[in-house]
């Protein structure tokens, strides 16, 4: 037996809020990245860091989301490390 594809609706809001968070903590781990590498933060390679990781971390999460998965998010764990 094959099955349609759907599309279920109510599913939109609690996906978006999910990107949503996982663009906050993007932007939180690649600061706190640049702070521990005590890396200036006021200047264009960090924000295009910043870009580059949202840009990333877009892609790759829409694509998981194509295949019915759920939002990559950044691994702020190497942090610890790097400090």
């Amino acid at each position: 037996e094959t099955f349609k594809i759907g599309f279920y609706g109510p599913a939109v809001f609690p996906l978006m809020i999910a990107f949503i968070v996982t663009t906050v903590e993007t932007i939180g781990d690649i600061g706190a990245t640049y702070d521990a590498s005590e890396e200036p933060m006021d200047t264009e390679e960090y924000d295009k860091s910043i870009q580059g990781g949202l840009l990333s971390d877009g892609v790759c999460s829409f694509l998981a989301a194509l295949g019915t998965g759920m939002p990559n998010t950044t691994f702020s764990q190497n942090n610890g490390v790097i400090s």
